[in-house]
């Protein structure tokens, strides 16, 4: 019976001694802590966009034991994000109840630009997070949460030169487009294709539309043709409408329209042949055997 009144003792005595430690140290702040747990609960657009403004809606939740007053929630961008006039990237809130749920979340709105020039990739963003607990102590809690936006590059093309100025009227000609991803991002599934719209310059051997199927950014693509004037046609500038389409990052298809000049009608060349000789006078035959009209020609025979 003694036995079991000493076993009986210790364990009291032990139970006491872990509760008087559990109290202690909930006196130390641990139990009664406060704390702020930030979330980014959505971004319009998904994927932010070179050039272009991206908004940051977060929730701030107070999650400790503490009830929380005075927050303040400081949005700090780094590049390729930047503030953009008129918008404010430190808001207050000025309550937060203790193990708060979802649904009692404070709800934020940022906004943010993105630059132009800025690479196609994932970016670290902080965001801070000041308070001070409600009671006697009010001490100042102070938590950095960094969020991750994605950045999808910008999709654009240009047709940069093309390889021919003038063609000869009725003779097979090479014409090339060289195209150029001018943007940030990989473009895919291109087409190009041109037209002139009096009809006078023709593919041969061909129709007018070419194929590429995946294109870096910032590199080339040379599309050859093969090219002739009508024989009728009447020397001139002629207007080439050109058209460029491609898939976006989203499978949309986006269209380039630009068009370019090339003149039809070749050069002068002039074929000379002897007519008849009589008493020291010669006659030559003067020809045009050249694609162009020649106007004020003027034929001069050298010291002999």
């Amino acid at each position: 019976m003694k036995k079991f009144s000493l076993l009986t003792l210790l364990l009291l005595f032990s139970a006491f001694i872990c509760l008087g430690a559990g109290t202690a140290l909930g006196s130390n702040g641990n139990i009664n802590s406060a704390s702020v747990e930030v979330n980014l609960t959505n971004q319009n657009p998904d994927t932010a966009r070179p050039g272009e403004p991206v908004e940051l809606t977060t929730s701030v939740q107070n999650v400790g034991n503490a009830d929380l007053k005075d927050i303040t929630v400081t949005v700090n961008p780094e590049y390729p994000f930047s503030k953009i006039s008129g918008e404010n990237l430190v808001k207050e809130i000025s309550y937060l109840n203790a193990r708060q749920d979802d649904d009692d979340a404070a709800v934020l709105k940022f906004k943010l630009m993105t630059d132009a020039n800025a690479s196609e990739g994932t970016y670290d963003i902080d965001i801070t997070t000041t308070a001070k607990e409600s009671g006697a102590s009010s001490n100042t809690v102070t938590t950095t949460k960094t969020i991750q936006l994605e950045i999808r590059g910008k999709e654009y093309a240009q047709i940069v030169t093309i390889n021919k100025a003038n063609i000869d009227i009725a003779k097979e000609e090479p014409l090339e487009f060289i195209i150029t991803n001018t943007g940030n991002s990989p473009l895919k599934n291109m087409v190009v294709s041109w037209k002139d719209p009096k009809g006078v310059i023709l593919p041969v051997y061909s129709d007018n539309t070419k194929y590429i199927k995946y294109l870096e950014a910032g590199q080339s693509v040379t599309v050859a043709y093969s090219v002739m004037a009508d024989v009728n046609a009447d020397p001139g500038l002629y207007t080439l409408d050109v058209n460029l389409s491609f898939e976006d990052y989203e499978s949309n298809t986006k269209s380039i329209q630009t068009t370019a000049g090339l003149f039809v009608g070749g050069e002068t060349d002039f074929d000379v042949s002897f007519s008849e000789s009589d008493a020291g006078e010669i006659s030559l035959s003067v020809a045009n055997v050249g694609n162009n009209m020649a106007y004020s020609v003027k034929v001069s025979v050298p010291d002999q």
